[in-house]
């Protein structure tokens, strides 16, 4: 093989190879962004589940709360 050869091949192998390592990095990069956001939206979703659970919590209590009411209300007639 001539010097001529070999760099024909670095300059036709080597730029595909260069281009797929630079890809794959910059996928794992793109990986780990996308996990730490689904990681901070699962974190938001249980937050809004914990706060819509604790309002109707309340919600069953203050009907509760108004039946009770409307029981002696009726009940003193």
């Amino acid at each position: 093989m001539d010097i001529a050869s070999i760099v024909g091949s670095i300059a036709n192998l080597g730029f595909p190879a260069i281009l797929c390592v630079i890809l794959v990095y910059l996928l794992e990069k793109n990986n780990e962004r996308h996990k730490e956001e689904l990681e901070k939206l699962n974190e938001t979703v249980k937050n809004n589940t914990d706060a819509i659970n604790k309002l109707t919590e309340k919600i069953l209590a203050v009907e509760l709360a108004r039946e009770n009411r409307y029981r002696k209300f009726d009940n003193n007639r």
